[in-house]
């Protein structure tokens, strides 16, 4: 302990004075690498995450085919660390959709298709590679879409994207549009829910609404297929279900449910929807739902070893919170590592809070006591109140010697500042030697201060060289006394949505960082803000020394426009947070690092003046007054701002002519800063007019008098387009020109800076159209002389404003609309022709009708029929008068043979069988006949006769005439009425019934009963 405080007297003051003379010489020193690379972060979406260490560009297609695309991306490490353990995914997203009447508009950069490369990334400081891909997208219709590569973290945090267009795809496919949400209750809407707003049920159903468009000519089979996969960078199937095929005519548009169950893994899932075709190939495919399965009260999901060496392990646990979005739970993990099942290295976590939204990840330093050659872990969870929530047993493949590739949170190597520094202290006194033996020698000050000089310069160089050495990992810089801290944000998980709540709720956030400090068991951490590209501003600090502690405001460095007590303004107090240990039961520090992993949680007030902004860590080591710098591994996040400022543009008709639709086209625009949450357009029904849901988009429904559009998000910098059509009925005979004014409106969940721009109004002026006028003349007149039969007429007309004629009355068929036409009346009456024409653009309809009465010729007048019925009875020959008994049934037919027409029955105008007819009184009315049942154009008068069956005749006895048989001839003439009699005899003498006496029951009387006659 002497030595170290000998060692700390000379060597702190001398390290301040190297530390500025290594910075005065660098100042001075021109740069000499030209490795820099010219690549630049891009991305096409605002609130981006964007690293500034590392960036993605130069994508080449190499070769395409209609389903496979292979080339290469240039990705750079633009910073002095080491990145490992990285992911990319290439992907295809929808192009921007064009908008086109009767069809349905999609979200803008929708995900068509993606593929993990299914090898990891290691960078060196300022390395640059080149990677290749191959990609097979689902079959796509040719089109130009968006090429996107990505990278992410092991845990799925994206890091940077590019992007280029690609013409792609196959001109056979045809490109089924799907418009789908996650539903979960009935009163769930539809759409795309976030992550952090859902949490379902371990095993159970959820329910996936959607609803298919068919845009194209053609029929289409297609078969929705719903996969689940657990959200991590290698997208693990976790069920499957498929749904009946569905049969789509030409623009047709179809509904449906699908049912997957949840796993009972309590962690974050997405789901895709995709539609195959009937052959099976997949046609196309919607973006990811997500949702979390609910954990118990706390449970371990993943234990993943990152590290493994002589002395220590580094082990990354997930763990979940509770099911219930309103609580939270306090809980310690408490980490063994085995070897053949002993127990060779423990390690607890501190407290780390835990809820529902997600997944929390701690990273574990675990110093080990031997190698291992056949390693294992066993970890607990327990609440603060020691309550075991879960256990957890993994085993790990290799060896101690078999060390697995580092991460970029990485564990300090062992620490050599103490030696570098004592090896310093000697270059000094050798330096400071030299030089006196100089100044005796030469006696020149000059000489003496430039070796003075140099000689410090060197043994600070060499001592900064070799501290640094030990700890220089990932995006660790250099530090003092072995002092080291390495620092993530756990919160938001991934997918660059930050959480932000719309109502200015301060955002949940949560540090986990890992230090290490042999030399003192007090200290202090600071969080750190910059903006942009300017300095750091202090805007809070951590202390911790045994006490619970909380983190307060505290007035900023220096910042580009920055005022002190400005901070007010983006930060609030935060929560009370845990406790910070500083040394760990069972891990004494002594002379080497003593490793620490803690966590802490806050939440941070957002508003308009914390965009961008870069969250950077910075550590104090305080000892006996002493503050020892520290500059931490830094991470980031865009906190994006609660607010978006929609906008809604309406277009439709300056006029229209009354009858035909009426389209409005309604284009939403979100120019941010904020994504915006739960969009509703509202768009009242004109007067008169009825909403057309079939033909304007699937989100828009009818409600009350106004129609309603829903989506669930909209992306700053994006844009929606709705449709909405609307019909009218045919103007009326008074017809009166008007003005509708429609106004639509916009709003969401986010509060909204401008309002001027949420509503907007179309005025248009409705025309009547032009009437349909039709003049229809008899040989040339309204009222023509009338003419007598076989006498051609002609028929003329003329009409205006028409595109089509029909014909009705005693003419029929489709008609020019000017014309004339023959026709020859065969029979004598008044005929009668109308004619209607039609402009079938405006429906507007134009009638007129003419007469011409036609007489028979002189001398030739028809002459009516002479009817005459028969009866016969059961076979025999039919008589005017037949005798029957009563009450027994009897044959009997109705014949007409004798009857006859004076101008001949068959005569081509006065015939009967030539348009004639013979009616029967088939139900034997005694009083006006009633003619029930008739014989059309029967070509003889036998062709009349009728049979009625068995009849029994119980009328009392006496004759009886019936009016039978009435027959009208081709010309209208109706005979005289037909009769004949039946005379009713008294019936046969009944048989007398039997009579039964009763009688003794023993036999043989009969059981009882007697017949006596």
């Amino acid at each position: 302990m002497e030595a170290k405080k000998w060692y700390n007297a000379i060597m702190i003051p001398t390290q301040k004075i190297y530390s500025f003379l290594i910075s005065l010489l660098l100042a001075l020193t021109p740069l000499t690498s030209s490795a820099q690379s010219s690549l630049e972060i891009e991305g096409d979406q605002p609130g981006i995450w964007v690293n500034d260490n590392l960036a993605i560009g130069d994508i080449t297609v190499t070769s395409k085919t209609v389903d496979t695309i292979q080339g290469t991306f240039v990705i750079k490490n633009k910073s002095s660390n080491s990145f490992g353990d990285l992911h990319a995914q290439v992907a295809l997203y929808e192009p921007e959709p064009t908008v086109e009447p009767n069809t349905v508009v999609q979200d803008t950069a929708r995900l068509l298709d993606r593929t993990i490369l299914p090898d990891t990334i290691t960078l060196l400081p300022n390395e640059e590679k080149t990677i290749p891909f191959v990609f097979s997208p689902i079959a796509l219709p040719l089109h130009t879409y968006r090429l996107r590569v990505q990278t992410f973290t092991s845990q799925g945090q994206m890091l940077t994207w590019d992007n280029i267009p690609i013409e792609f795809g196959n001109s056979d496919v045809q490109f089924l549009t799907v418009d789908s949400g996650l539903v979960l209750t009935s009163s769930f809407p539809k759409g795309v829910p976030s992550l952090n707003g859902v949490n379902v049920d371990p095993n159970s159903d959820i329910r996936i609404g959607y609803t298919i468009h068919n845009p194209t000519a053609k029929s289409i089979i297609a078969t929705p297929v719903l996969t689940s996969y657990i959200f991590d960078i290698g997208g693990k199937v976790a069920g499957t279900t498929t749904s009946d095929a569905v049969s789509l005519q030409p623009n047709e548009t179809k509904e449906g449910e699908m049912k997957i169950r949840t796993m009972s893994i309590p962690t974050a899932y997405y789901s895709m929807l995709r539609l195959a075709s009937d052959s099976g190939a997949p046609i196309s495919s919607i973006a990811e739902f997500r949702w979390v399965v609910k954990g118990a009260s706390g449970k371990i999901v993943f234990a993943h070893l990152k590290n493994l060496v002589d002395t220590k392990a580094l082990l990354e646990v997930g763990i979940v919170g509770p099911a219930d979005r309103e609580t939270s739970v306090t809980a310690t993990l408490t980490a063994s590592i085995l070897d053949s099942n002993k127990e060779v290295g423990v390690v607890t976590s501190n407290q780390t809070l835990l809820d529902s939204v997600g997944m929390s990840v701690l990273t574990l330093d675990i110093p080990l006591n031997t190698a291992l050659s056949q390693p294992s872990a066993h970890l607990i969870l327990k609440d603060d109140a020691g309550k075991v929530l879960d256990e957890y047993g993994v085993a790990f493949t290799g060896s101690s010697q078999n060390t697995a590739t580092p991460s970029p949170v990485e564990a300090p190597k062992q620490d050599k500042s103490y030696a570098a520094g004592r090896i310093a202290i000697i270059l000094a006194i050798l330096s400071m030697g030299i030089a006196l033996v100089v100044w005796i020698r030469i006696r020149k000050p000059v000489l003496l201060v430039c070796i003075a000089i140099s000689g410090a310069l060197f043994a600070g160089i060499y001592h900064n060289v070799r501290a640094n050495e030990g700890i220089q990992v990932g995006s660790v810089a250099g530090t003092r006394g072995g002092l080291f801290a390495v620092m993530t944000i756990r919160q938001p998980l991934h997918d660059n949505q930050v959480p932000y709540d719309a109502r200015s709720i301060p955002v949940d956030f949560t540090m986990v960082y890992a230090h290490c400090n042999n030399r003192t068991d007090n200290g202090e951490f600071r969080v750190l803000h910059r903006r942009g590209g300017g300095k750091d501003a202090l805007v809070g600090s951590v202390y911790y020394n045994g006490d619970i502690s909380t983190l307060k405001i505290t007035s900023p460095f220096a910042m580009d426009g920055a005022i002190p007590g400005d901070e007010a303004k983006y930060f609030q107090e935060l929560i009370p947070l845990t406790k910070f240990d500083t040394v760990l039961a069972g891990s004494p520090c002594g002379e080497h690092l003593c490793p620490i992993s803690n966590s802490f949680t806050g939440k941070l007030a957002v508003d308009s003046k914390l965009k961008n902004t870069t969250i950077v860590f910075l550590a104090y080591n305080n000892r006996h007054g002493e503050a020892l710098e520290l500059t931490a591994y830094y991470t980031w996040a865009n906190f994006i701002l609660p607010s978006s400022d929609l906008a809604i543009v309406k277009t439709g008709p300056s006029t229209l002519e009354i009858g035909k639709p009426l389209r409005y086209i309604l284009t939403v625009t979100n120019p941010g800063p904020a994504a915006a949450s739960n969009i509703v357009v509202k768009d009242p029904v004109p007067a008169g007019l009825t909403f057309n849901p079939s033909a304007s988009s699937l989100v828009c429904k009818l409600t009350g008098q106004r129609v309603t559009c829903s989506i669930p998000k909209l992306a700053a910098d994006a844009t929606r387009t709705f449709i909405l059509w609307f019909t009218s009925g045919p103007p009326t005979a008074t017809c009166t020109a008007n003005t509708i004014s429609n106004t639509a409106s916009v709003s969401s969940d986010n509060p909204d800076p401008i309002a001027d721009n949420n509503s907007s109004t179309v005025t248009t002026n409705t025309t009547c159209p032009v009437p349909v006028t039709v003049n229809l003349l008899i040989n040339g007149s309204k009222t023509p002389a009338p003419v007598s039969v076989n006498t051609p007429i002609t028929h003329s007309w003329a009409s205006t404003n028409a595109d089509t004629c029909a014909a009705t009355g005693d003419w029929t068929g489709s008609k020019v609309v000017t014309g004339s036409e023959v026709t020859t009346p065969i029979t004598s009456k008044t005929y009668t022709y109308t004619i209607t024409c039609t402009n079938t653009a405006s429906g507007r309809t134009g009638t007129d009708t003419a007469s011409i009465a036609v007489n028979a010729l002189a001398g030739d007048a028809n002459k009516a029929p002479v009817a005459v019925a028969t009866i016969g009875l059961n076979g025999g020959v039919g008589s005017s008068t037949v005798t029957v008994q009563q009450g027994v049934p009897v044959q009997v037919t109705l014949g007409a043979e004798g009857s006859s027409d004076p101008d001949g029955w068959t005569a081509a105008t006065k015939g009967v069988s030539t348009g004639g007819k013979c009616e029967w009184n088939s139900d034997l009315n005694q009083g006006s006949p009633t003619y029930e049942q008739a014989i059309q154009n029967p070509p003889t008068p036998a062709s009349c006769n009728i049979s009625l069956g068995s009849l029994t005749f119980n009328d009392a006895p006496g004759s009886y005439t019936y009016q039978l048989l009435k027959i009208t001839d081709a010309a209208g003439a109706t005979s005289n009425s037909g009769a004949a009699t039946v005379i009713v005899t008294d019936g046969p003498t009944p048989t007398p019934s039997p009579i039964l006496n009763v009688a003794p029951t023993t036999p043989p009387n009969n059981g009882g009963f007697e017949e006596t006659r």
